[in-house]
């Protein structure tokens, strides 16, 4: 695994957890910053974000809601 793994990898295993257990929701949260957020927000099947180490910093973390939000 690669992290951040690309958002095409994330829907890819998203699917596979979905034939497994088709009612789990998935969210995703490999080394989100507010440069990939809005690539990771558009992926297939994710239920939702987990903003780790970049929502330690206010104004990062409000760029981040304000690009998922668009």
């Amino acid at each position: 695994f690669n992290i951040p793994e690309s958002p095409e990898k994330v829907e890819e295993v998203v699917g596979f957890i979905y034939e497994v257990h088709p009612k789990a929701p998935v969210i995703y949260g490999g080394a989100l910053h507010r440069d990939n957020v809005v690539d990771y927000a558009g992926a297939k099947g994710l239920a939702g974000l987990f903003v780790g180490a970049a929502s330690l910093e206010a104004d990062h973390f409000a760029k981040i809601c304000r690009l998922v939000q668009s």
